[in-house]
């Protein structure tokens, strides 16, 4: 963990800097793919170095082995999806990068879904506050993924993006009793889901391989100018979010734009179900 946090934190440093930072550090975009390549490399030589009792075992029943397996494996894809996001190219004026960043997010989200998913199945319990945002960070990606989809103009089956979305909800409702801050996330969730003319969620089971997805026309016959203003609008509030990340999510929250953006959710006639609190 000590290995892995010390990659993320030169990541963070040189990733997400400051303005004043960026200019300090001389940080441009030729510099930072080849701090990407840098940083890629180390971290796909971390995972075979774990030892065998942290190694993903079904029939393993020692519980303290377990959660430090979940906490280190989510710990693995939240730092991949956290490195790779500037290069996103959605989310990118510059030229792409060589790596396919997008397709190692998306990766890196189902793996943090599926895992956290089996930790709920297995504890019963919701999850620690850290974990509920690795698991918004992975719905979001995926989310980037459907509407990456979407943008390339050819008909494609988004079904199995949209089950781990859903179950990534999911487990963001366990959370809601809990955690004041799951329910702001479950609507910012609900309400991108429904700009992006996405089914709604309905209730699944944890650990469910097929989530209740309404699979009529998802992802079929779409005609991406009908959501070019609406795709524009999301990916404008995400990197907004993303942005302010580092000042802490609830404090992200308070931006105006995104402000408006949940009350317009709270608001909205919906049949979803969607708590107050």
């Amino acid at each position: 963990m000590l290995q892995l946090n010390h990659i993320l934190s030169v990541g963070l440093t040189i990733l997400y800097p400051a303005p004043k930072a960026r200019h300090h550090l001389s940080i441009n975009g030729v510099r930072e793919e080849s701090l990407l390549i840098d940083l890629n490399s180390p971290l796909n030589d971390w995972l075979p170095r774990v030892p065998e009792h942290l190694r993903w075992d079904p029939a393993r029943g020692n519980q303290l082995f377990f959660n430090q397996w979940v906490a280190l494996h989510t710990a693995y894809y939240y730092a991949q999806m956290l490195i790779h996001r500037p290069f996103i190219p959605m989310l990118r004026k510059s030229p792409s990068t060589a790596l396919p960043s997008l397709a190692i997010c998306t990766n890196a989200a189902r793996s943090c879904t599926n895992i956290v998913d089996i930790q709920c199945q297995r504890n019963q319990t919701p999850l620690a506050i850290i974990n509920l945002g690795v698991v918004f960070t992975s719905a979001i990606i995926l989310l980037l993924n459907v509407w990456s989809m979407r943008r390339q103009g050819e008909p494609q089956d988004i079904t199995p993006e949209l089950k781990h979305v859903q179950k990534c909800m999911h487990i963001v409702k366990l959370c809601e009793e809990r955690w004041q801050l799951a329910g702001l996330l479950w609507d910012i969730l609900a309400e991108l889901m429904s700009v992006g003319h996405l089914p709604p969620p309905r209730q699944t089971n944890l650990g469910s391989s097929s989530p209740d997805v309404p699979t009529e026309n998802i992802g079929m016959n779409i005609d991406p100018t009908q959501e070019t203003q609406d795709l524009e609008m999301m990916l404008k509030i995400v990197d907004m979010l993303w942005a302010n990340a580092p000042v802490g999510l609830e404090q992200a929250f308070r931006i105006p734009l995104l402000h408006f953006f949940v009350k317009r959710r709270q608001t909205k006639e919906s049949s979803w179900g969607i708590s107050e609190y």
